[in-house]
């Protein structure tokens, strides 16, 4: 408004910081020395949706559990199956965030059984279940409604 008026702005620079990053697929790429540590981990990221075990991933990554294990943790830093159920948390934050929907609806979207198993998870990744996770998110200055 001061511009069109002709006058000078008082700030000439307004930082607006931002809520939270969303990589991108294309941004996620995952590096290995192993394929099939690279291959596994692609598959487990592709199917945060939906239950899968580790029996899934070694349908898609023909190699023994114990060498696929051992190299997994070697790369990641922890175990498929903690990777698994820290991936589908990870999606169940975004849709606590993001979503209104029921704690019912949020398990069986990140690939939880029962509601019981994702609020287990939850906790134990994050210190709370998902229902103070989204009271926390609300509460917080970023996401507080004006």
């Amino acid at each position: 408004d001061e511009l069109m008026e002709g006058r000078t702005p008082k700030e000439s620079r307004i930082m607006i910081p931002p809520c939270r990053l969303l990589p991108r697929n294309s941004t996620d790429t995952t590096r290995s020395e192993f394929p099939e540590v690279a291959r596994a981990l692609r598959f487990i990221r592709r199917h945060d949706h939906e239950f899968i075990d580790v029996g899934d991933v070694l349908s898609v990554v023909p190699v023994s559990r114990r060498w696929l294990e051992i190299k997994f943790k070697e790369e990641v830093g922890w175990g498929i199956h903690h990777e698994i159920r820290r991936v589908h948390v990870e999606r169940a934050k975004k849709l606590l965030e993001t979503t209104d929907w029921s704690m019912n609806r949020i398990a069986t979207e990140c690939g939880f059984g029962k509601t019981q198993h994702f609020d287990t998870a939850f906790k134990k990744l994050t210190g709370m279940v998902g229902r103070e996770y989204r009271q926390n998110k609300a509460n917080s200055p970023k996401h507080r409604k004006r």
